[in-house]
């Protein structure tokens, strides 16, 4: 030190290392948003559904990221790039089986995790994107995925009833008999 005072020891067998470097954001992509249980249709969320299986897509190797962690954010809005983006689900290790070249990463996520969203809401989109992390805490979020989700929750209902004729299509409301055929039109909310 500055007063002149001096240790002599031996050399730790503990090493330090000193990582300040994120992730490399090519590395990982958001590879596919998919709505789980229920009715699914593709790039919709709706009453039925009960979670989402959302799929992060290791396009090369970066062994810091072993061990590391992805969380999933979500930011609701028409326009991707200025959406709030909030955390989706809990955050998924990265093990050495899945950070390899081709190699995925599973991202469960549930309905009430989907509903506690803060813009949550009927005729809204879902974007996407995620956030990896390294074994040494450094963080980067990858670019917003091109998977979006509709949410679209309200159930349809039937607005009108009509017999009709088959041959012309033209209404044929009215009495019928006993063995009469009859042919229905249904008309439904949407």
């Amino acid at each position: 030190d500055s007063d002149g005072n001096q240790t002599i020891g031996i050399e730790s067998p503990t090493s330090l290392i000193i990582d300040e470097s994120p992730p490399v954001i090519a590395n990982y992509t958001v590879n596919s948003v998919t709505s789980t249980g229920g009715t699914i249709v593709d790039s919709y969320w709706n009453s039925s559904n009960t979670g989402l299986d959302v799929i992060l897509a290791v396009q090369a190797l970066d062994t810091s990221v072993t061990n590391g962690s992805v969380r999933v954010l979500a930011g609701i809005g028409i326009d991707a790039n200025s959406a709030a983006y909030e955390q989706l689900g809990e955050p998924v290790s990265i093990l050495p089986s899945n950070n390899i070249t081709g190699g995925i990463v599973s991202l469960p996520v549930t309905k009430a995790q989907i509903e506690a969203q803060t813009e949550y809401g009927e005729d809204r989109t879902i974007n996407f994107k995620a956030e990896v992390v390294d074994i040494a805490g450094n963080k980067v979020e990858i670019d917003i995925s091109p998977s979006k989700l509709f949410i679209d929750t309200t159930l349809p209902v039937i607005s009108k009833v009509e017999s009709i004729n088959l041959i012309d299509g033209s209404i044929k409301n009215g009495i019928f008999g006993i063995d009469s055929t009859i042919n229905l039109k249904f008309t439904f909310s949407e």
